[in-house]
């Protein structure tokens, strides 16, 4: 186990021990125990952040609460996520990568208590407070982490793995819970969720090292608001963050609302729900595995463009068409591939070509993400109380377009860019 310092760009990215500086790790098996702790906590954020969907309702008939506002919910842990996320990345120079990612896993075992004990929509919207702090911090320095301990072809596969992890997480967790909840209560299945976040809490005390701390001048609010201005002065990753944003306001706006749609609209049982992730879940894994595989060799750009449209074409079939279920999981197969490929071939064009450090820049991706998150949960919840689904399946595909234009104008005038218009892999 190795010590965590502060990365230094340009001049390499690297780790320390004893005193010692050394260059990154070059292979996962290098460091296998470090990757399984940043794949673990990476799966415990996502599972949390989307484990109201199945569920939402079975909690709106315990709570008397309708599924548009329940969504809401989701949108307040998102716009907490993206706000505190905001302070995490530069903070994480501070106070330490593996500091703040043990303080995120705390926040996950206390949201997950908080909702399996909610008695009205007012306490689950305050646990869900806790969900926004523990996203905005696990998933941002467990990619941070593997930004600085890893390198080249060898961090495009532990990014993949990370998200092809939490997708696994996903087709096994889901199935579970709903289980649980079919058998019992919808409550129980965030207690089961709450003790596992408990286990990877320890794990990861256990894991990792105590940090390398290299920035010791007072913290101060100028200097965090200074660490983001190389990024938004640096149009190619600033325009793929914004399409980062529109592409989590369109794969959110699916996630939050398909469970409610396949039990109001198609009729299907809580369980028969749940198990929409294992069409979901492989999809997504699938699809973010081949960014390091043979997808490495097409631009990260023009990827990203033809992913996040095809994306969006599903979703308006999943809500516009409606299919018989059978073909709706199939559908839903085939967004999540398409969404998998789109959302890692993001992060790994940030990570880089970021010209400041990772935390900030993970950090950045983190808020940025959670903020599309809030706006795709509003937006879908305003859509439904105003139309239908079919009106989901019309908006969301609009807003992937969107991601899609964007994060090809971020490549005019760079030599990524140029290798897009000109063909060249």
């Amino acid at each position: 186990m190795r010590a965590l310092a502060n990365d230094h760009p340009p001049g390499g990215r690297r780790w320390e021990r004893g005193g010692r500086v050394r260059e990154g790790v070059v292979s996962i098996g290098e460091d296998r125990t470090v990757f399984l702790t940043l794949c673990l906590a990476t799966s415990l954020s996502v599972l949390t952040s989307l484990s109201l969907s199945p569920f939402l309702p079975a909690i709106g008939g315990d709570l008397n609460t309708s599924t548009a506002l329940l969504g809401q919910a989701v949108m307040v842990s998102s716009l907490v996520g993206g706000i505190v996320g905001l302070a995490i990345g530069p903070s994480a120079e501070w106070l330490g990568y593996r500091r703040l990612l043990l303080l995120g896993l705390i926040a996950l075992v206390m949201c997950n208590v908080g909702i399996a004990l909610a008695p009205a929509f007012g306490f689950l919207v305050a646990a869900q407070l806790l969900s926004g702090l523990s996203a905005a911090t696990i998933s941002p320095m467990a990619f941070a982490i593997a930004g600085i301990r890893y390198h080249g072809d060898v961090r495009r596969q532990v990014i993949s793995r990370m998200f092809a992890s939490a997708s696994v997480a996903s087709i096994v967790g889901f199935p579970i819970l709903t289980f649980i909840a079919s058998q019992s209560s919808w409550r129980w299945s965030f207690v089961a969720l709450a003790f596992i976040a408990v286990a990877g809490l320890v794990f990861t005390a256990a894991t990792l090292d105590a940090d390398v701390i290299s920035a010791h001048e007072p913290l101060r609010l100028r200097a965090l608001l200074a660490t983001y201005v190389p990024l938004l002065r640096h149009p190619p990753v600033a325009l793929v963050y914004a399409a980062q944003f529109c592409r989590g306001v369109a794969w959110t706006g699916l996630l939050t609302y398909i469970g409610a749609f396949l039990v109001e609209q198609m009729g299907r049982s809580l369980q028969e729900a749940g198990l929409i992730w294992l069409a979901l879940g492989p999809g997504f894994m699938t699809g973010s595995l081949l960014v390091s595989g043979p997808l490495r060799h097409i631009p990260a750009r023009r990827t990203f463009f033809v992913t996040v449209l095809a994306m969006g074409a599903l979703i308006a079939v999943v809500f516009v068409v409606q299919p018989p279920i059978l073909l709706t999981w199939a559908t839903l197969l085939g967004a999540a591939f398409f969404g998998g490929i789109a959302e890692v071939t993001a992060v790994t064009i940030m990570s880089g070509e970021t010209p400041t450090t990772q935390g900030t820049t993970m950090a950045l991706n983190s808020s940025i993400t959670r903020f599309g998150t809030a706006v795709g949960a509003l937006t879908g919840g305003l859509l439904l109380a105003v139309g239908n689904y079919s009106a989901l399946g019309l908006g969301l595909p609009l807003v992937a377009l969107a991601a899609a234009l964007v994060c090809m104008g971020s490549g005019r005038g760079t030599t990524a860019g140029r290798a897009v218009r000109e063909g060249i892999a």
